[in-house]
């Protein structure tokens, strides 16, 4: 993988990360995954902490992913975020209590999957004219 530095990105995509960070689906890190190292770069990153185990977690947003993941976060919200979070970790809650947002993340994650089945269709489409 090669991560997605903000420092290198042009404005488009840099108006597109600061739109999901005040809205609060992103935050900003220091950690360069493929050095497993902080440096000079900013790399734009979802929170998935206490859902998938009991401690600080996140997923780093790739470049690739922006703008599906923006589109998920526009039609379900916090939800969205966290159940974005769930298939790209291809990981399941560790603990359920039985709340109403359950209900509604396993909703989003059946229709995220759902979206992006679709995305790859109309790719395959495109790519068979």
């Amino acid at each position: 993988m090669t991560v997605f530095n903000l420092m290198q990105a042009d404005l488009e995509i840099t108006r597109k990360v600061l739109w999901l960070i005040k809205e609060d689906y992103v935050f900003l890190s220091s950690l360069n995954d493929d050095t497993d190292k902080c440096d000079e770069g900013i790399y734009p990153a979802v929170s998935c902490s206490d859902l998938f185990a009991p401690a600080a977690d996140c997923v780093k947003l790739e470049e690739k992913d922006l703008d599906f993941y923006a589109e998920v976060v526009k039609k379900f919200g916090y939800t969205g975020s966290m159940a974005w979070c769930s298939i790209k970790k291809r990981a399941k809650l560790w603990r359920r209590e039985g709340k109403p947002w359950e209900k509604e993340f396993d909703e989003a994650v059946v229709s995220i999957k759902e979206m992006m089945n679709q995305v790859v269709h109309n790719c395959s489409d495109i790519n068979a004219n």
